[in-house]
């Protein structure tokens, strides 16, 4: 079994490559692990969208969320925009669901091309053209992978 690291020294590692915004979450997650004691959860990245930081860790995103959510409802209010946390898993459908929340996934597959590998999600509710770019944009900096979200139209 691999040990993970406290997640205090995790935050500390990932400043040195962070951005502002991702430094400025990383200090209020470093504040809110000193009062919670939470652990068993790593950090992997944060995406700053118009509407909400999407917060990205390994591990039990249950410690990160608190008893009764205390510790996620108190997170948007230091960081002063809602957040949504994503679990970081091999499963691209889970976390394609996990980004989208209430807009079913119907699907997510791996394609190969001669183009290379990409990511194919498939969902079945409507949204407007600029919304789903962005969408595409958080997966591909969280799969690392070129991702495709089509409006399933059947």
């Amino acid at each position: 079994m691999v040990m993970m690291k406290n997640f205090t020294e995790n935050l500390e590692e990932k400043k040195e490559k962070a951005t502002q915004e991702e430094l400025k979450l990383i200090n209020i997650l470093i504040g809110l692990h000193e009062k919670y004691k939470f652990n068993d959860v790593q950090y992997d990245v944060s995406i700053e969208t118009s509407e909400r930081t999407i917060l990205v860790c390994t591990g039990k995103i249950g410690n990160l969320i608190g008893k009764q959510g205390t510790i996620i409802k108190e997170l948007p209010k230091k960081n002063n925009k809602p957040v949504r946390i994503i679990e970081k898993s091999k499963d691209v459908k889970k976390m394609a669901q996990d980004l989208l929340g209430n807009t079913p996934v119907d699907s997510a597959n791996k394609i190969y091309s001669t183009e290379g590998e990409q990511n194919k999600i498939i969902i079945s509710q409507k949204m407007p053209e600029t919304k789903i770019s962005e969408l595409e944009n958080i997966l591909e900096k969280i799969l690392e992978t070129k991702t495709k979200i089509e409006i399933n139209t059947k």
